[in-house]
């Protein structure tokens, strides 16, 4: 047959002004005999999807009728939206999602105008694992669901396979969805529930990660020597001599890059060495094929899920200090502008000379630390800060937006509970090393492109004007408007707002609100640029050992720059394409599981501080009330109904008014008391602190003692 689903679907949508038949379309596209059942399979199936729709026996595509797909991304208070890359999200209420679960790929029909949806079919179900606590030592026992999506709607089909199970996490594969439930059985006991760890473990397996290793990859781990032989370094460059450093942080184990540098003239050359993975995780290996499906490693509150087992990540394929390690080196020639005048990429041998951390390294821009063990690099580190300097510059020039976004440190004893909430500092080592690293992202990406082979992309694309129409909106409301035009942004416009608004309290908000502006960055064989750094060439190279994209980038550069093999460009670009949505959505599993087990153990931390008073901003407004972040990042929501008086949303979006009550706006300081704390439910709720009166109090008047009654009504009076 020589037409598939595109193909017709495209047909269709070009045929809008005319729309036909299915006997018209049989024969203008002159469908063979042999082929006419095929095509009409295919125009069953697109009608099954709501993609096609038959109008008085005319073809239609769906979308004209308001008929959409999506996968639904449902929140914890039970509504929910489809997002698209070329059209407003579409809302979808908690009475329109009975039988509906988190990212099932459904059809909806946009209603009203409001771009709200109705549920017309699921299409697919999502769901593969449920992760709660069983309560009860008798059958039929009772089953909470961590995520309270479930509740209620969870049937356990074998437990009266376990003997005990009562206060313990379970791990449940999901059978079948029958009768408005989810038909599920017990995959794995985790744990008691209050075990130290047990709760965060239970998140990553909540989110679809993979937290053991296969038999397979062990065993070839085994395989893998620790020790760099003679034998493989032919054909490398030899670096061993030279003055190579590794700059991370303190609890760093997986150490992907080193740096050196020295001067040529009036240029500077940097060389950034990072591991070479690929030389250990062969292709199609079990190994290999373990760190596809992970993606990407997860780093949460007391633990680190790896991509790589630890024994590569923390050993051979980590640069650790005076061991010889086999690398990818990237050398850069650059000018004082900070362009890349020359460059070369080759295979090498590497020894690093010393672990340098970004604290230490901060002292010593800070003449703070005068160890003797650091004077061998420090002039080293002094021709680095020079030229990151002028790296700096050339970045603003391109408009590259650095939000400067505060992170939040939590510090677990070793029962797993959080001690101390802190922001993590972002120095000028952490600047330095995050300018070189992106730097050599560039100058990879940009060889790939011009030589035109097929590459991985880290691509950002420019964010939607409706969003930035509405960021517009909030800046000039806050006294920083944006200039120029919004029809065709550039980043160094919205960058401009952030360093105005720099020193306020409206900064916090303008950078929150951006980046919700902002497009998702995400991995793509099509280079488009990445709009939030100003290059238009960016891939990830530098992180082979926590990233996978990153690996499959090592591969091309390995197969098109040493090897000259070019003969099947067609099947790495399909390779290229499918390795670049899953390890997107791989990358989003990762963020979401760090966001939960960071939002639960706060909300732990927060059980704590019930009752107690804090200054906040407040960072969005909605129907159902207003979030405010405290100063130590905690955000907790302050609920519409704790409010004195009626409130709606104002018009723009960014206030919450009320008649004759006080108006509330995004960006605006308060005070509040903690009035709740749900590890369960991982949020934290606020009230309106209102200060107690420091005016006199009235004295009250005596009560009247009144005489007592007796059984019989009779009055006894008092003497």
């Amino acid at each position: 047959m020589n037409i598939d689903k595109e193909k017709l679907l495209k047909a269709v949508e070009e045929s809008k002004a005319n729309p036909k038949t299915l006997a018209d379309w049989i024969l203008d596209i002159k469908i063979a005999k042999e082929d006419k059942n095929e095509f009409m399979h295919l125009v069953d199936a697109l009608i099954e999807t709501y993609e096609i729709v038959i109008k008085d026996n005319h073809l239609y595509l769906g979308a004209w009728d308001n008929f959409y797909h999506g996968h639904i991304r449902i929140n914890r208070r039970g509504f929910g939206f489809i997002d698209f890359e070329d059209r407003a999200s579409i809302y979808v209420s908690k009475e329109n999602l009975d039988d509906v679960y988190d990212q099932d790929l459904i059809i909806v029909k946009v209603i009203n105008d409001k771009d709200e949806g109705h549920v017309e079919k699921v299409l697919k179900r999502h769901l593969k694992r449920v992760v709660g606590t069983v309560y009860s030592k008798r059958l039929p026992a009772k089953f909470i669901a961590d995520n309270l999506m479930y509740e209620n709607k969870i049937e356990i089909l074998n437990l009266d396979e376990f003997e005990d199970l009562n206060r313990y996490k379970v791990l449940l594969e999901v059978v079948s969805f029958k009768n408005n439930k989810i038909q599920a059985k017990v995959m794995n006991v985790l744990g008691y529930m209050d075990d130290p760890g047990v709760d965060i473990l239970a998140v990553l397996l909540e989110n679809n990660l993979r937290v053991e290793w296969p038999k397979d990859v062990m065993q070839e781990v085994k395989n893998v020597s620790q020790q760099v032989n003679e034998s493989e370094l032919k054909g490398r460059r030899d670096l061993r001599d030279e003055l190579i450093f590794t700059i991370d942080g303190d609890s760093a184990k997986d150490l992907d890059d080193a740096v050196s540098i020295k001067r040529k003239g009036d240029n500077y050359v940097l060389s950034v060495h990072i591991m070479d993975v690929d030389h250990y995780v062969k292709a199609e290996s079990a190994i290999d094929k373990e760190a596809y499906l992970r993606g990407t490693s997860v780093y949460v509150v007391d633990r680190v899920v790896s991509m790589l087992p630890p024994q590569l990540s923390n050993g051979i394929c980590s640069l650790n200090p005076n061991e010889d390690r086999l690398a990818m080196s990237v050398e850069m020639e650059i000018n004082h502008n900070g362009n890349v005048v020359n460059y070369d990429i080759f295979e090498s041998v590497i020894e690093s000379k010393m672990r340098l951390t970004y604290q230490k390294v901060n002292e010593i821009f800070a003449n703070k630390s005068a160890h003797k063990s650091y004077n061998m690099v420090k002039d080293s580190l002094c021709m680095m800060r020079d030229l990151a300097e002028i790296l700096q510059k050339k970045r603003v020039k391109l408009g590259a937006l650095d939000f400067e976004k505060d992170e939040l440190d939590l510090e677990v004893n070793k029962k797993g509970l959080i001690e101390r909430l802190s922001i993590r500092e972002r120095g000028e080592a952490e600047r330095l090393i995050e300018s070189f690293m992106v730097l050599t992202n560039e100058t990879v990406a940009r060889m790939m492109d011009y030589s035109n082979w097929p590459s991985i992309y880290r691509i950002h694309a420019k964010p939607e004007l409706t969003k930035i129409r509405d960021f517009a909106n909030l800046a000039q409301i806050m006294g920083f408007p944006l200039k120029g035009s919004l029809d065709n942004i550039h980043p160094d416009q919205l960058r401009n707002v952030l360093i105005e608004s720099h020193d306020s309290d409206a900064h916090f908000v303008l950078s929150n609100q951006l980046l919700r502006s902002m497009q998702k960055a995400q991995y793509s064989l099509n280079n488009i640029g990445h709009f939030g750094l100003g290059s238009k060439e960016y891939g990830h190279f530098t992180s082979p050992i926590r990233r996978y994209p990153d690996l499959i980038l090592h591969r091309l550069v390995k197969r098109y720059l040493f090897e000259n093999k070019f003969n099947d460009f067609d099947r790495d670009e399909e390779y290229i394409e499918e390795a670049s949505n899953h390890l997107s959505k791989m990358e989003r599993a990762a963020i979401s599981a760090e966001r939960s087990v960071n939002d639960m153990k706060i909300a732990e931390y927060m059980e704590q501080h019930v009752g107690e008073i804090y200054s906040g901003i407040i960072s969005s407004v909605h129907n159902f009330g207003m979030f405010v972040q405290l100063d130590n990042l905690v955000e907790g929501l302050i609920k519409v109904d704790t409010l004195r008086g009626y409130y709606n949303v104002s018009p723009d979006g960014f206030s919450l008014m009320s008649e004759n009550n006080p108006t509330y706006k995004i960006g605006q300081r308060i005070k509040i008391r903690v009035t709740g704390a749900n590890k369960a439910l991982r949020n934290v709720d606020f009230e309106i602190y209102q200060k107690p009166s420091t005016r006199p109090m009235k004295r009250k008047p005596k009560a009247k003692i009144m005489d007592k009654v007796d059984r019989k009504g009779r009055v006894k009076k008092r003497k």
